[in-house]
């Protein structure tokens, strides 16, 4: 019967030791995930991609583009760096307008033209550091 009882304590506390790493390893888990779902999301409303241009390149350090971590991406398009800036431009102006100018991702774009004169390159970066 003693032996029984030291059994069943002795099972018990292997079981308290590998169910506590488990719950903290899934907890820390999906913390991360959701965090980083959050940091795709907020970079997706707030730096778009172009309209009409077409993705060559994206490099991110992070599980996935635009989420925790660094994300560049290269788009090409075929319109004017003129016609480009001006959509960011009202895409920035409606952020101001609905107040929505802040969230958890540091984000910028810049221009540049294809170095084959096929058109412009919009470079944009998305960082998601928490």
């Amino acid at each position: 019967m003693r032996f029984a009882k030291a059994k069943d304590t002795m099972i018990k506390t292997l079981k308290d030791i590998l169910i506590f790493p488990a719950v903290a390893i899934a907890f820390v888990a999906i913390l991360f995930l959701s965090l980083d779902q959050y940091c795709v999301s907020d970079s997706n409303k707030r730096l778009p991609r172009y309209p009409s241009a077409e993705r060559i390149e994206e490099t991110h350090n992070g599980l996935r583009t635009r989420g925790i971590g660094n994300t560049l991406e290269v788009f090409l398009s075929q319109d004017s760096s003129e016609t480009i800036e001006a959509w960011y431009a009202e895409l920035a102006l409606e952020a101001v307008k609905s107040g929505k100018t802040r969230g958890v991702a540091n984000l910028s774009h810049w221009l540049e033209p294809d170095a084959s004169g096929q058109g412009i390159r919009i470079y944009n970066l998305s960082q998601c550091v928490m």
